[in-house]
């Protein structure tokens, strides 16, 4: 979701994700805080992310989960993705999330995603950076 580019996989002939180095996104990271920014990165607003339920799982086979309690109920939500270099597709049955890994090693996962009117679908200008750890 930023610009500090970490290559974290690449895609082989099969298009699965596929491991780089001996640092992947594979597995599960729990959601530790959204920041919300502008176009210039200038944040705007911060939540900090407390519940363990608030997660998403990379899966080695291109697919994954993503868990959100933040509203008190549960909501799961199963996706598809796709990683370039340090671009990411999250693909779900009602969106398509683009953005940038700006931070991968062991135990922190960076995210940077350009927001989407939830009505319209359409892009808007501004971003998430979204903070995970393992």
């Amino acid at each position: 979701m930023l610009c500090i580019s970490i290559v974290s996989c690449s895609i082989d002939k099969s298009g699965l994700p596929q491991p780089a180095s001996s640092t992947s996104i594979v597995g599960k990271w729990t959601h530790t805080k959204i920041v919300l920014v502008d176009a210039n990165n200038k944040p705007l607003d911060v939540t900090t992310l407390s519940d363990p339920k608030d997660y998403i799982q990379f899966n080695a086979d291109g697919t994954g989960i993503s868990s959100d309690n933040q509203s008190g109920t549960l909501q799961t939500q199963s996706f598809t993705y796709k990683i370039s270099q340090n671009n990411i597709s999250l693909i779900s049955p009602s969106e398509t999330d683009s953005g940038t890994i700006t931070t991968l090693t062991a135990n922190s996962l960076v995210i940077h995603l350009q927001l989407q009117d939830l009505t319209t679908h359409q892009l808007v200008n501004q971003f998430s950076d979204n903070y995970y750890t393992k």
